[in-house]
């Protein structure tokens, strides 16, 4: 018997994720549905579902939750409808296993829904560690997972001290980097032709995220950035946040910052992306981006604050946790040094080798859905199969 696997995607962020390996179970005729929900339905977030459909992909179900609101009640009142709905669709697509990825909110709601409609949950980029609610959350869904996607060893060691038995556990490597090594990206130029923009030769790719630790904090680093960045006479190509709380602050932020020379995407699609993210000088912000992504390019980061904490990290990063106007421009000057661009030559990125998204698959394909994977065994003493 076939296993009919249910994929919940509910940002820009995990699609990155996702996409490489729905494009697997399309060459191996995986049967799979889609469900999507939050940012992807949302307009100002650049109704990003067009994207999904664009690659081709059916989506089977659309899920509207949001509730807009000043505060985190909002966000929470949100989730709650999200868990309201989710169990009977997943009822109704006759789903096997869930598969979900990342660490968001509406993942953790995806993961309580499966598992209490006794549903196996498959988690990609289980066990690593971060900073702000979602490092929280990601080992939250890594308790409820049945099957765990580590992107790295260190994931999955962290994964067998915390009691997860071993043959549930899979160091795949991230999905997301299946992209840049399989895809044809766009060249500056290109770039330039399809974003109808003015790209400076050298320019800076900003993201900045709202954390729940000091969220004035975050809508300041982008004045920093701007004001760094206007000193270094580097342009600056902005990305938008999540719509987690206190994400409204940074884009009010960035809007009334930057000057007419410097470009603000809502969204951009998983190409052009990337390929902003090959072309860029270097990255700066607290996006997960710059750990995972950039070190395939070879490409600086420059890691503001404590979104990213713990993560294992390439020697491409350079890790500013208490940013200020001085230790920005120091980090530039160092990252613009010959030994650090020499260190970049020969970068490796530890998340993996653009070959995870099969190994996902193939591993599906063999899980038998019987009681030894549905009935989890948890223990410090004894994490044997």
């Amino acid at each position: 018997m076939k296993n009919r696997i249910g994929i919940f995607t509910g940002s820009r962020g995990e699609w990155g994720y996702l996409r490489p390996v729905m494009e697997q179970m399309k060459i191996n005729k995986v049967d799979f549905k889609t469900i999507i929900a939050n940012m992807h339905l949302l307009p100002e977030k650049g109704f990003t579902y067009r994207e999904i459909e664009k690659d081709g992909f059916k989506i089977d179900e659309k899920i509207y939750m949001n509730i807009s609101g000043p505060d985190e009640i909002s966000w929470s009142k949100s989730l709650g409808l999200l868990l309201m709905q989710l169990p009977d669709i997943i009822n109704n697509l006759d789903i096997d296993i869930l598969l979900l990825a990342g660490d968001r909110a509406e993942t953790f709601i995806a993961a309580n829904a499966a598992y209490y409609s006794d549903i196996p949950i498959a988690h990609i980029q289980a066990g690593e560690l971060s900073g702000h609610k979602d490092g929280m959350v990601r080992h939250a869904i890594g308790k409820l997972a049945h099957i765990h996607f580590a992107s790295n060893e260190d994931a999955s060691n962290r994964l067998k001290r915390f009691g997860e038995q071993e043959f549930r556990i899979h160091n795949v490597g991230a999905p997301q980097l299946d992209d840049i090594v399989n895809q044809k990206l766009f060249s500056l130029n290109q770039l330039k032709k399809n974003l109808n923009s003015k790209i400076e030769k050298e320019f800076a790719l900003c993201i900045v995220h709202p954390t729940s630790e000091n969220p004035d904090e975050c809508k300041d680093y982008v004045d920093l950035i701007n004001k760094v960045c206007i000193a270094k006479k580097i342009q600056q190509i902005w990305i938008y946040p999540n719509n987690d709380s206190g994400s409204l602050k940074i884009i009010n932020s960035i809007e009334s910052s930057i000057s007419e020379r410097d470009l603000g995407f809502r969204s951009l699609n998983r190409k052009k992306y990337l390929s902003l993210l090959k072309h860029c000088k270097f990255i700066i912000g607290n996006s997960s981006s710059g750990i995972l992504e950039a070190p395939s390019f070879k490409i600086p980061t420059i890691n503001l604050g404590l979104r990213q904490r713990a993560r294992i990290a390439a020697e491409s990063v350079l890790d500013v946790e208490k940013p200020g106007f001085e230790k920005l421009k120091k980090a530039l000057k160092e990252i613009e040094s010959d030994s650090f661009q020499n260190k970049l030559k020969i970068v490796k990125n530890p998340y993996g080798d653009g070959k995870s998204s099969k190994r996902i698959i193939d591993i599906l394909k063999k899980t038998k859905l019987n009681m030894n994977l549905r009935n989890k065994f948890v223990s410090e003493e004894d994490n044997d199969s």
